[in-house]
């Protein structure tokens, strides 16, 4: 953990530069926007790194137990994003016997000690206030709300954890030029090997720590487009870890996933209008996405790991039977709160407002199919997820 304090700390300070170094980016008149967004937002960010890090420290002492636990049979939701990925996560999530994480443990816990400080005490008032949901929190990031439900207690992608030793993507946000960052979109092909133990080492230290504390006689449930790019690292570093593939056809994908990070980006100042730098490296790693899912595929079927890909139309027309083959892959049994969970859905489906097109990016459909041609045949056909409109139902 010494080299990954200091890996930290170099992260943030890394970060600062480039922040500084694309103040100008969205132009002259955008500058002062931005350093009223970004200076305090880093500013807080190094503030919470102190905090965790004390947090980790104090574990070492009081809590040195994590050491111990191991992380057994961890089932991982991946694929490409906005492909159901959250909407599965959420489904299977409500299985007892699974553990994930929330939002508000990847930003404010990440250690047990701040586990026992923050999580504890709502935990038990959840237990003496049923139904209330102290952690709560209204759209983090204006125009996100019909594209990506963001509770500070929902299930959530445990990447954010990955903030803490600078390794989670989201960051590339604030600095777009850092192509350090976007290496991270080809975790497997190229991050140096080093760097690649210490973040899963990393990683591997955190989910021990959420299960120390989620107490014995739980499964691991994780959620991570962005680690389809470290398909092979997960499969190495956990050797029993069964993954779940979910997968959409590229034209559907690139528009919603720059619509996705529209909002965000236009927080941080850089404008309402993607940058084409920015569009083509999005591109670029989902193209990898598609072209790593199919190296693992192909490896799975070989070693008989046990994978599968879900097409992001079967989600959508048979939820109930999608569930079951991700359980039965999972060698998990069907529990009284899933089926209650999928009975909710099937009454009241739901349907985002979240509406795209191409066009709103100068991209049409030829460029897409052109651009992901070596791959997107390779996974899955395009005829398993015939789109019907610009409205996402899962």
């Amino acid at each position: 953990m010494v080299v990954a304090f200091f890996t930290s700390w170099l992260g943030w300070l890394r970060l600062g530069l480039q922040i500084c170094r694309t103040l100008p980016a969205a132009g002259l008149r955008a500058i002062p926007r931005r350093l009223l967004i970004l200076i305090p937002a880093w500013c807080l960010f190094g503030a919470l790194n102190a905090l965790h890090w004390l947090g980790f420290l104090i574990d070492e002492v009081l809590f040195r137990g994590y050491r111990k636990i191991s992380v057994e049979r961890p089932v991982h939701i991946v694929g490409v994003p906005r492909s159901g990925t959250t909407h599965l996560h959420r489904v299977v999530a409500n299985d007892p016997m699974f553990t994930t994480f929330s939002l508000i443990e990847c930003l404010l816990a990440p250690s047990v000690t701040e586990k026992y400080l923050w999580l504890g005490p709502a935990r038990l008032l959840r237990k003496i206030w049923p139904g209330n949901n102290p952690a709560e929190g209204p759209g983090l990031i204006p125009g996100m709300a019909s594209i990506h439900r963001i509770g500070l207690s929902d299930p959530e992608e445990d990447f954010v954890v990955l903030l803490w030793i600078h390794a989670c993507f989201l960051t590339v946000l604030c600095a777009p030029a850092d192509q350090k960052l976007w290496s991270l979109m080809a975790f497997d092909r190229d991050i140096p090997i080093r760097r690649k133990n210490l973040i899963m080492s990393f990683y591997e230290a955190m989910q021990k720590k959420h299960l120390y504390f989620a107490g014995p006689g739980h499964r691991m449930l994780s959620k991570n487009p962005t680690f389809t790019s470290m398909l092979d690292s997960l499969s190495d570093w956990f050797p029993d870890v069964t993954c779940v593939i979910c997968v959409r056809e590229p034209a559907k994908t690139v528009p919603s996933q720059l619509s996705s990070l529209g909002p965000a980006l236009a927080l941080l100042g850089h404008g309402k209008t993607i940058p084409s730098g920015f569009k083509k490296q999005i591109q670029s790693g989902l193209c990898h996405y598609y072209g790593a899912i199919n190296h693992h595929m192909l490896l799975a079927r070989h070693q008989q790991r046990p994978s599968m890909v879900i097409p992001m139309s079967r989600l959508k027309s048979d939820l109930l039977a999608t569930v079951s083959d991700v359980l039965h892959l999972a060698e998990q049994p069907m529990s009284s709160q899933i089926s209650d969970a999928i009975a909710d859905h099937l009454e009241e489906p739901y349907q985002s407002g979240h509406r795209y097109d191409l066009a709103d990016y100068d991209l049409t459909r030829d460029d897409i199919d052109r651009f992901f041609a070596a791959v997107w045949p390779l996974v899955i056909s395009p005829e398993d997820d015939v789109p019907t409109n610009d409205v996402e139902h899962v």
